[in-house]
């Protein structure tokens, strides 16, 4: 009996000591955030000026000195509880629900790597407690997290809202749950129009009833901004869209998208460019649709969903570095691919490490610290010379190499899958059959 119960015992105490290590990790992340990286909410700013105007009345998109709204609506309904909460508690909320979307990501993605069939189980182990404390902190401290943490940026809550929408869809194919998938995609498209892009993954699986819903939500926006909001519906969508200007130069350091990759390696913004853009961004969307096909065959639904994403990110024609906010599941879908995919040659798997190393320094940096790197006199501003502008699109170009990696690691000649990765939390060491359960993440 003593034999067998002190190597348990040690193993309890290894548990508990490496998971008091992580929270300490997580803590001195969350330290460090707030003190190199102090909040200083000009965006979110920008959605409390919205939901005051539609609360006191006015031109919600009339010329003022800070920066103008540039959102539908339907974003500024519902902004309006923002501003009826008051300027500190509605920002104290936007902070803590990041902060917890941090949390949701990194368990998510521990749960899914080490193939947990239940929450239950997974908090069980030291493992899984670890990595998701530890994943916490690392998220919170890449680039696009901070600087939303900074500007008080909604992505984060718009990621939140549609990873949930694809966690109940999950649950609706595995027949747990009844609920109209796309929905919240759609309303989420609504406040964001960029979201639109998920419809891909929909369409790809042919699944044109969460499609159907997806446009419900979406159309179902518009309807409702334009019964509260006539006049700024009418505004918003013939003359503020179509102005591009609003939201800031294409050209500009941060912009992470092909077409800021176009004008930062020398191209004029010009129609030739634009059509370059249009041609480029077609063929990416079709390198996504083989990916989100081949990954959901395979299992590895955040595969497919990160590759949505990150086309989403590329195609549009700014995407703002602290967009990339999907970069959180996007790095780790990458080590799953690297785990999860026989390579005879160990060619992809070089690949793979290549693409996270430079991932990761783009992402951990920003356009902005890249630039300087490459000697820029003055961060933030646009760098003098044509090199430090094209090193500053590292992460567009990491971008492309994911959707390219994936394309090659999941084509189906490459389908037969090793279980490479970590023992399942459920596999017979552990008491428990090896059974997905609907929770499952393989099964979203």
């Amino acid at each position: 009996m003593t034999s067998l119960s002190h190597p348990v015992a040690s193993t309890a105490r290894r548990g508990w000591t490496l998971t008091v290590a992580g929270a300490l990790t997580l803590a001195v992340a969350v330290w460090f955030l707030y003190t190199d990286y102090q909040p200083a909410l000009n965006d979110f700013e920008v959605y409390f000026y919205g939901g005051d105007k539609v609360l006191e009345g006015g031109d919600l998109y009339a010329v003022r000195e800070g920066l103008p709204f540039t959102y539908p609506p339907f974003a500024a309904l519902l902004f309006a509880g923002l501003s009826a909460m008051g300027f500190f508690a509605s920002s104290l909320v936007f902070i803590v629900v990041a902060l917890v979307g941090a949390a949701v990501v990194a368990a998510s993605l521990a749960k899914h790597y080490f193939r947990a069939t239940t929450w239950r189980e997974a908090f069980a182990d030291y493992r899984f407690r670890t990595t998701a404390l530890v994943g916490t902190g690392a998220i919170l401290l890449l680039g696009p997290w901070r600087d939303t943490f900074v500007f008080g940026q909604i992505n984060i809550i718009l990621m939140g809202v549609i990873l949930l929408d694809f966690l109940l869809y999950g649950k609706v194919r595995a027949g747990a749950i009844r609920w109209p998938a796309g929905l919240l995609i759609g309303l989420a498209a609504g406040v964001k129009l960029t979201p639109l892009a998920f419809g891909l993954y929909f369409l790809v699986r042919r699944d044109f009833k969460a499609l159907g819903w997806m446009a419900a939500g979406f159309f179902g926006s518009i309807a409702v901004a334009w019964a509260a909001l006539p006049q700024a519906s009418l505004n918003f969508w013939t003359t503020i869209l179509p102005d591009t200007g609003r939201i800031g130069g294409p050209a500009y350091v941060d912009n992470l998208s092909v077409k800021g990759l176009l004008l930062h390696f020398g191209m004029p913004d010009s129609p030739l460019t634009s059509l370059l853009w249009l041609v480029l961004s077609l063929g990416l969307a079709f390198i996504a649709a083989l990916v989100i096909k081949w990954a959901v065959d395979a299992d590895e639904n955040f595969i497919a969903v990160s590759a949505t994403a990150i086309l989403m990110l590329l195609i549009s024609p700014v995407s703002w570095s602290h967009h990339w906010v999907w970069v959180a599941v996007a790095l780790p879908s990458m080590a799953f691919a690297m785990h999860r995919v026989p390579s005879h040659t160990g060619k992809m798997r070089t690949a793979g490490w290549v693409i996270v190393v430079c991932s990761t320094i783009a992402f951990y940096m920003t356009p902005k610290n890249l630039a300087v790197w490459a000697g820029a006199a003055e961060w933030g501003k646009d760098p003098q010379t044509q090199w430090q502008l094209m090193v500053s699109s590292l992460g567009v170009v990491c971008g492309i190499a994911m959707l390219v990696y994936w394309v090659l690691a999941y084509r189906p000649s490459r389908a037969r899958f090793v279980e490479s990765g970590p023992r399942s939390l459920s596999s017979p060491v552990y008491g428990a059959n090896n059974e997905q359960g609907p929770d499952s993440p393989h099964r979203t």
